[in-house]
């Protein structure tokens, strides 16, 4: 392992808080270390012709995929209002999702 020395444009405080705070890393070190990883391959990795490929099949799929919208009914709505009511207030975290939309649809 070597050493980098790295001298940030944001100060430090902020940077430890929200690294350490926010997002859980275990040090700064450990948060620079992973955003520069991510970047090398995202930056690396984006010309090479399987991941070419892989995104055209992606987006295909995407295109076609048997997707048909149609508006709530009445008792649909009520659920996602009171839902988006209980999500304000702070009693849910999260929305409840009845399917994945990667999988086929239900019959």
């Amino acid at each position: 392992m070597s050493v980098i020395s790295y001298r940030t444009k944001m100060d430090r405080k902020i940077l430890e808080k929200y690294a350490i705070g926010k997002l859980k890393y275990k040090s700064v070190n450990a948060f620079i270390d992973h955003a520069v990883q991510k970047v090398l391959r995202e930056e690396l990795g984006a010309d090479t012709q399987a991941l070419k490929i892989a995104q055209e099949v992606h987006d295909a799929v995407l295109k076609h995929l048997p997707l048909k919208l149609r508006p709530a009914s009445s008792g649909e709505e009520k659920e996602m209002l009171k839902e988006l009511g209980d999500l304000k207030s702070g009693k849910a975290r999260a929305v409840r999702m009845e399917r994945d939309f990667r999988h086929s649809p239900k019959k």
